[in-house]
């Protein structure tokens, strides 16, 4: 083995500086390594949380704009269905008027008919001869079903 008393003068005192010289540099630059790694890690923490409170803010943003598209969609199918009753309304009312008014007019016919002493009787000759008409229609007549029914449509054609 080789003893320290053995070796000369400069190459230990050489080994000796170069020893106290390396090893502070190595200790400094191991240190500065980790500040340095410890530095990027809490940066890049940093940034990660910037970015994720970014896209919070960006996501709450999209679904409150969605919730006030579901309000004006909610309040658009409202307003439909508020104009649809109120058209079906309209036109009940206005079909509704035109049927009594059809039963009024019938209704004033049937007045103006029954004081008229014309119509009156021509009702009382027809209210005989047509009930003849429609039983033979159901009976039958005896040249066959063809005449039967030649003779009643002739009977509806002149009234």
């Amino acid at each position: 083995m080789v003893r320290l008393n053995d070796i000369k003068l400069k190459p230990r005192l050489i080994t000796l500086f170069l020893l106290v010289g390396i090893i502070p540099l190595a200790l400094v630059g191991w240190w500065s390594s980790r500040m340095a790694g410890n530095a990027l890690m809490h940066q890049s923490a940093n940034q990660l949380e910037s970015a994720r409170g970014i896209k919070k803010t960006q996501i709450e943003s999209f679904f409150d704009e969605r919730r006030g598209d579901m309000g004006v969609l909610v309040e658009t199918v409202g307003t439909l269905r508020n104009e649809a009753s109120q058209k079906l309304t309209a036109v009940r009312q206005v079909k509704r008027a035109a049927v009594e008014g059809y039963f009024r007019t019938i209704n004033d016919q049937i007045v103006t008919f029954s004081q008229n002493r014309m119509i009156v009787d021509a009702m009382r000759e027809c209210r005989g001869s047509g009930g003849d008409v429609l039983h033979q229609r159901r009976a039958g007549p005896p040249g066959g079903a063809a005449s039967g029914n030649h003779r009643f449509l002739s009977y509806r054609q002149l009234r």
